[in-house]
Order: structure tokens, then sequence, then C-alpha cells
């Protein structure tokens, strides 16, 4: 009976300790995409060009040439 009892709880032990792995790797991915996320939004916000209807600004524009004289 007693070595029912061991076989018992060393299984159930290792059940457990699997089930923890995989949630414990379960929030590592969860992090790890919350920090992608973090990254790509701080990135756009350094990088992003200003908002605008498309059209560049006068002083984006090449000088125009003068007439010939």
């Amino acid at each position: 009976m007693r070595l029912v009892s061991f076989l018992f709880l060393i299984t159930l032990v290792g059940i457990t300790g699997c089930e923890s792995r995989e949630e414990a790797h379960r929030k590592q991915v969860a992090n790890n995409l919350k920090q992608i996320g973090l990254a790509m939004h701080a990135y756009h916000s350094k990088h992003a060009e200003p908002e605008g209807n498309g059209e560049p600004e006068p002083s984006d524009q090449a000088p125009a040439t003068a007439a010939p004289q």
C-alpha cells in the first residue's frame, strides 16, 4: 500500500511540476510579446512622420528657378 501511495505522490508531483513549467513558459511568452509591442510603439512614436494632408510643405519644395534675363 505504501508503494502505491508513493508512486501516486510521485506522479502527482510530476504532473504539477510539468503544468507549472508550462504556465511559466506561457507567461514568459506573453511577456516577450508585450515587450515587442512596447518596443514597436516606441519606435513608431520616435520615427513616425508628422500627420498631414499628404502634400509637401512649401518650404520642402525645391526653389523655383528664375526666368532667364
